[in-house]
């Protein structure tokens, strides 16, 4: 059922209530909320702490600027419940201001408390996406959920404009890298000056990374491999290669479990940075992202890149510490640049 049919049946906030404006011009969205929820800054948003019969309740509004398809999202947020012993009781699709509003219930009892996750994406063409987390003690879950619905009913876009679904929009072009579908000639635009193009090429040093396939890696100057594990002199921490043959789908889906199993190791997460549908110097369209967050006491970080063309695939990936990563960051980005694999 849409989300405007639902919104009708509920009671909408009151004319009389005293309400507060949440304004965001990256999402491009505007809403209405209850002049006495609480709201505190957290890492990358905010989040609206209020009490159903006495109990905690709390939505957390997270800015996204991603551009995973729909149905990889969804697995996303399922495989990190998964890892945090969390039970994905249903995952569907609604609808707000004209585009899908994709939405996951998640049940936890692992604290001896049980409590019931709403967790929902915004899937417009916006720079940010909304991402909200409604969580409550799941006795009193569904008024905790009716309550941000009714807020949800307010929603406008700051522009007066609706938004558009997501994919629906030509990429940016400028600070990103951007490339053309044509075969030939195999050029890639580089960000930073107009005009300029740089040909495809291979990095120096060839390794064998899967024995069983002979695949080779083409890694710029300085790495080694034993293995699937790869290591360089600047580089400390743990690394390991994947590479195979597949459709592109096979490396981003790969690429998004092995990024969200590690997520899932984390308490929260302090910094991070995405980067999607990037064309490397060797044409692979890459994604990459890298995290830091509090486990057990001590800051971790992972940094994980994937990279598709032509029916070839490779994913890395990077363990260890805050400090650790700080180090090996660039080394880590220039190999996300320049790597390539081969079959021959």
């Amino acid at each position: 059922m849409p989300i405007t049919a639902l919104l009708v049946a509920s009671v909408l906030l009151s004319p009389q209530q005293e309400t507060r404006e949440f304004k965001d011009k990256d999402m491009d969205l505007a809403f209405q909320y209850p002049r006495e929820w609480k709201v505190k800054k957290i890492s990358f948003g905010q989040a609206f702490e209020f009490t159903v019969d006495e109990q905690p309740c709390e939505v957390r509004l997270i800015n996204m600027d991603m551009e995973y398809p729909a149905d990889l999202w969804q697995k996303s947020v399922s495989d990190i419940a998964v890892n945090r012993n969390q039970i994905v009781e249903r995952q569907w699709e609604e609808e707000l201001l004209g585009v899908p509003l994709l939405l996951s219930r998640l049940f936890d009892e692992t604290s001896g408390n049980p409590t019931t996750t709403l967790v929902g994406l915004l899937f417009a063409n916006t720079k940010n996406k909304l991402n909200f987390r409604v969580e409550a003690p799941t006795p009193v879950f569904p008024r905790a959920e009716q309550m941000w619905r009714d807020v949800l009913a307010t929603a406008r876009p700051l522009s007066g404009q609706l938004p558009g679904q997501a994919g629906t929009k030509p990429p940016e072009t400028g600070t990103n890298t951007t490339h053309t579908n044509t075969k030939e000639p195999k050029t890639v635009v580089i960000g930073g000056k107009e005009n300029t193009t740089v040909e495809y090429k291979t990095a120096p040093t060839r390794l064998l990374v899967d024995e069983t396939s002979k695949i080779y890696g083409y890694f710029p100057e300085g790495w080694t491999i034993e293995g699937a594990k790869a290591s360089h002199r600047g580089v400390t921490g743990t690394i390991e290669v994947t590479a195979g043959t597949g459709a592109k789908e096979t490396a981003r889906k790969l690429w998004l479990s092995l990024a969200g199993r590690r997520l899932g190791e984390m308490d929260s997460v302090t910094i991070r940075k995405d980067k999607s549908n990037v064309i490397n110097l060797a044409g692979y369209e890459t994604f990459s992202v890298w995290r830091k967050g509090p486990s057990e006491g001590q800051e971790i970080a992972h940094f994980v890149a994937s990279g598709w063309k032509d029916g070839l695939y490779w994913v890395f990936t990077w363990d260890g510490s805050g400090a650790e990563l700080d180090a090996a960051l660039p080394t880590l980005e220039e190999l996300t640049k320049a790597f390539s694999v081969s079959s021959t």
